[in-house]
């Protein structure tokens, strides 16, 4: 009994499939097999050769030809029945077709011997508990019958295509009958593979692939699977373990979330190719620095009823609220939570109280180094000090039944009192302050060719001389400080722009350098839309609300400069007047983008450690040094040259006020005077937003020493317990280690 080759389609090799050669299988779905276990094997003629002699043999039979042929018709038999199914074929189905072909060819003795033997093995697997009901593996439901399943929770559930349509569907803009054609094609891809152990991650994975291949790239994005290589997760956790610290895996997979999902393809791509860098993608949930005033009410815990023998005094409940607040802020905030008018609260709040000013703050710096020092502060405390009171704190001031008759100038003294004892004990702690997570800021009113009060600005150099991370801002009435009247808003996002690349894309032409800007301006303003909509979505900023800033960070000024006119603007006037130029006309694009789109935008000064080494790369050859770059002036000014200085403050006005400052380098030896002639003079004869003190020296704890360079003993008490303090970033990153 022969069996024409012609009835059948030569099989394509899938690896090793154990058949002989010359033997063929009906068509490509026959290729792979699924066991009672759910594992997914290779089609393999041989072994239906093999089951149908066992059973000849078992009455006799010694023909081991004729078991091949019979094997063709079982082969002939599924083809007939399957030829046109989407269904992977199970072992059953092909038992099942082994039974008919015996008899319809009149084997009964065999075929009886080989039921036989099928009901002892189905009953042995019976007993084990391993049985499958056959009526779920005939029912053709599903295409890969009883296939498994292994969820990302470690869940195992059974195989339906139909998941993959329904995640297309809810996930992605494809249609019903796209995401069919696709979650047919993964199926395929699944049966004619050697996958023998299915995940959910894996079915994804595949599914990406097969979007990809039928041009679903825009789909393809949104389905796309967050997380990290095992390789690399491991080596994130061997570093962890080694060192105490590492970055977040979290925050990496954050960093895609926001890449993939939430900015637009065309700001992904920007920041790609270095157009533009989105900073802090791993906080793209949250407000990067959030702005509170301290008008607190006292906190009540409503879950539990007051014990009267634990009752607090106005002040220990101002504390409390305080305390309270603040770690459930911290939770949100992204990175700097900033108290305004601190030195008002603490004030009224204790006048109201009836203790001193100077035991006030005593306990409420106690209650920020209640916590041990933290080695690595993912969000830090900023108090903000106003020397001119706000007039809706005199109000409360005046409004307040024990304090109704105290005289206004009064009322200014205690608010002044409080700044002045605040940043006194501050300096008792000095640089460690920045190791509990608190910076120190103050706002002065400045006025061009006034000075300063003397008792402020020596308490300020005194602040700076002993190492306390404070910045000061300047709160100018003139005619150029556009922005000095603006009030404190929380600031979410910013999306520095490279503007060096513009000037070598431009090739001289300004108006070509303007237009490329304004275009990446347009695309900056859509990314932070899309993050506002987000922060929206979970509550933490309110529909509708557009006093929040966004900001347009700006680097590389001196640089695009150079290319553009091959002059340095603290060189050449020429060129700092067309610097100023281009800013202004900038700054007023960037006005005219945010009312249109609703957004309030603000340009910014930016530091990142990414930045130079991402924009030199983007750079004609030599064009941008990196070397030791760590200037944080829009310039590039690292010393405190008053000419250069002065020229540097002209740029400010167009910048925000509260993220634009000018930073001097530290010095270990500095003289009081010398410290306050030049807060005197950058107060009274520029427009610089605000000047802090930035970079990194040796401190030891033991007497107070500082030094340049790192050091293993202290030079003047032989001491060794030194740390080693780094500030940067315009003074808002404080860093205090253990040498």
């Amino acid at each position: 009994m022969n069996v024409s080759e012609a009835q059948f389609e030569p099989a394509q090799s899938v690896g090793n499939s154990g058949r002989r050669e010359g033997t063929l299988i009906p068509c490509p779905l026959f290729r792979r097999v699924q066991k009672r276990d759910a594992t997914i094997v290779d089609f393999s003629p041989d072994k239906i050769t093999e089951a149908i002699f066992k059973a000849a043999v078992a009455v006799g039979g010694k023909d081991r030809k004729r078991s091949e042929v019979l094997c063709q018709y079982v082969i002939l038999d599924l083809s007939e029945i399957h030829q046109d199914s989407t269904n992977l074929l199970h072992i059953e189905q092909i038992q099942d077709s082994i039974e008919r072909v015996l008899m319809e060819h009149g084997h009964y003795r065999t075929s009886r011997a080989f039921i036989t033997y099928r009901n002892e093995r189905s009953r042995r697997r019976a007993m084990k508990g391993m049985e499958i009901p056959s009526s779920a593996l005939r029912a053709g439901n599903k295409s890969l019958h009883e296939a498994s399943v292994w969820t990302s929770s470690g869940e195992r559930v059974r195989w339906d295509r139909e998941q993959i349509v329904k995640a297309l569907v809810r996930e992605t803009n494809l249609s019903y009958e796209d995401a069919r054609k696709v979650s047919y094609a993964v199926e395929m891809e699944i049966i004619h593979s050697k996958i023998s152990h299915l995940t959910a991650p894996l079915i994804r994975e595949l599914t990406n692939v097969h979007l990809l291949q039928m041009g679903f790239e825009a789909e393809r994005r949104l389905h796309s699977r967050l997380g990290l290589p095992v390789y690399d997760v491991e080596q994130q956790l061997l570093h962890r373990s080694s060192q105490g610290k590492s970055e977040s895996i979290e925050a990496e997979i954050i960093r895609q979330f926001a890449m993939e999902k939430i900015l637009p393809l065309s700001v992904s791509e920007a920041h790609g190719r270095g157009d533009l860098y989105v900073h802090d993608l791993d906080k793209i949930h949250h407000v990067i620095e959030r702005v509170r005033d301290l008008d607190l009410e006292p906190a009540h815990n409503h879950d539990f009823p007051a014990i009267p023998c634990f009752e607090e005094t106005e002040w220990e409940q101002f504390v409390h609220s305080w305390e309270s607040e603040e770690n459930r802020l911290l939770e949100d905030v992204g990175k700097i939570l900033v108290w305004n008018h601190v030195n008002a609260a603490i004030a009224f709040y204790a006048q109201a109280a009836g203790i001193e000013i100077s035991k006030a703050v005593g306990q409420v710096l106690k209650k920020i180094c209640r916590q041990s020092p933290r080695k690595a502060i993912s969000s830090t405390v900023t108090w903000r000090m106003h020397l001119e009171l706000d007039p809706r704190w005199r109000g409360r001031f005046i409004g307040a039944q024990q304090l109704s008759l105290l005289p206004e100038d009064e009322i200014d003294s205690q608010a002044r009192s409080a700044l002045f004892e605040i940043v006194r004990q501050a300096q008792e702690i000095g640089p460690f302050l920045g190791a509990y997570g608190l910076n120190l800021e103050i706002v002065l009113p400045a006025k061009g060719g006034e000075m300063i009060e003397h008792d402020v600005a020596r308490s300020i150099s005194e602040c700076w001389a002993s190492g306390t991370p404070l910045r000061v801002f300047f709160q100018r009435d003139t005619s150029i400080s556009q922005l000095s009247k603006k009030k404190s808003s929380d600031f979410v996002q910013t999306i520095t722009l490279n503007f060096p690349r513009a000037a070598a894309i431009a090739n001289g032409s300004d108006d070509r350098l303007v237009e490329w800007i304004e275009d990446r301006l347009a695309l900056v303003a859509e990314a932070h839309i899309q993050k506002r909509g987000l922060l929206e979505r979970l509550g933490r900023l309110k529909n509708g609300d557009h006093g929040s800033e966004f900001g347009v960070g700006v680097w590389g000024l001196v640089e695009m400069t150079l290319l553009h006119l091959g002059k340095n603007p603290r060189e050449d006037d020429e060129a700092l007047k067309w610097l100023l130029e281009i800013v202004a006309r900038v700054h007023l694009r960037l006005e005219e983008i945010g009312n249109r789109r609703g957004i309030s935008l603000s340009l910014v000064q930016t530091w990142d450690d990414a930045l130079p080494g991402r924009f030199a790369e983007t750079l004609p050859s030599g064009a941008f040094d990196q070397s030791g770059y760590g200037r944080e002036g829009l310039l590039g000014i690292e010393g405190s040259e008053f000419d250069e200085i002065t020229k540097e403050g002209k740029l400010h006005p167009l910048f925000d006020n509260k993220q634009m400052m000018h930073a001097r380098q530290f010095q270990t030896i500095e003289q009081l005077e010398e410290l306050e002639q030049w807060l005197q003079k950058v107060a009274s004869s520029t427009h610089l937003s605000g000047v802090a003190l930035t970079g990194s020296w040796t401190h030891c704890a033991s007497c107070g020493s500082r030094f340049q360079k790192e050091e293993e003993v202290c030079n003047d008490c032989g001491g060794q317990e030194l740390y080693l303090i780094e500030r940067r970033n315009q003074g808002k990153e404080n860093r205090v280690v253990r040498l």
